[in-house]
């Protein structure tokens, strides 16, 4: 909706040639509406994203849910400081011991997950 709003602004109140004309508010309205179908999409595709992770009986086959559920161990204020790395090994790993559901690797980043260096405890989890 920002460059909705933006590109709205610019043209209502930044003009050099006088007023809008009609065909240029059908356009602006015609875009808008463009916009917020697009919004309301990507929040329903957000909404099933999360209903799949979520589902915890559902195997994982994706790099990306392996990573979202690891991401949820992260404190936020880390987030931005630590450089996430390929989750492919992690995620062949957890299929080889029947750990690729996002309920068992919940279970296993919480107890991995209890210090400061999640690696230590990962690397740990492995070894074991």
């Amino acid at each position: 909706m920002d460059a909705w709003a933006n590109l709205s602004h610019f043209l209502e109140y930044k003009d050099l040639d006088g007023a809008l004309s009609g065909k240029e508010m059908q356009l602006l309205d015609a875009i808008k509406g463009q916009v917020e179908g697009a919004e309301l999409l990507i929040d329903i595709l957000h909404q099933e994203h999360d209903k799949r992770i979520n589902n915890n009986k559902r195997r994982i086959y994706s790099v990306e849910d392996v990573n979202d559920v690891v991401t949820e161990y992260i404190p936020a204020d880390l987030l931005h400081k630590i450089t996430r790395g390929d989750m492919s090994l992690l995620l062949k790993y957890l299929q080889m011991t029947d750990h690729a559901t996002p309920y068992k690797l919940r279970k296993f980043m919480a107890e991995v997950s209890t210090g400061d260096d999640i690696r230590a405890g990962l690397t740990a989890w492995v070894r074991d």
